[in-house]
């Protein structure tokens, strides 16, 4: 830089899920949304009690590893917009089981004014992909 020469910026290239959360914190700092964000690893310990707490479940099932299958499911389903309606229909003990824990994981959020990535990010704009980057700098473009 001493002798002129300029450098590229680095570039600010982040998960989806740290992008939809930066967007919930600009928009509950410009007063367009309420409530507090909950990262995923807190999530996971939710769904985690939620599971493990389900009388409904004693000695049907092991609840070691469960719960880390149903946030994963809980993921899925709001990535794909899924309605919460729609395991209803399937009947299973599982689905059955899953639905209730999604009615009791989202009362929980409701109920302390959380926010999950599942729920902050907008409906049909999830990437297919697992990254998302789009722009121009003053140096490149990039996607």
């Amino acid at each position: 830089m001493a002798r002129g020469l300029e450098v590229w910026p680095t570039a600010d290239f982040v998960t989806w899920d740290e992008l939809i959360e930066r967007a919930f914190l600009l928009d509950r700092q410009e007063g367009r949304a309420t409530g507090r964000w909950l990262p995923a690893s807190a999530a996971q310990l939710v769904w985690d009690r939620i599971v493990r707490d389900d009388s409904a479940l004693d000695g049907m099932v092991s609840a070691a590893g469960i719960g880390r299958a149903a946030y994963q499911s809980w993921r899925r389903l709001n990535d794909y917009d899924i309605p919460p309606a729609a395991l209803a229909d399937e009947g299973t003990l599982e689905t059955v089981a899953f639905a209730r824990w999604c009615a009791q994981y989202r009362r929980w959020l409701e109920s302390r004014g959380w926010t999950d990535v599942s729920l902050a990010q907008p409906r049909g704009t999830r990437p297919s992909g697992t990254h998302a980057s789009s722009g121009v700098t003053n140096r490149t473009y990039f996607s």
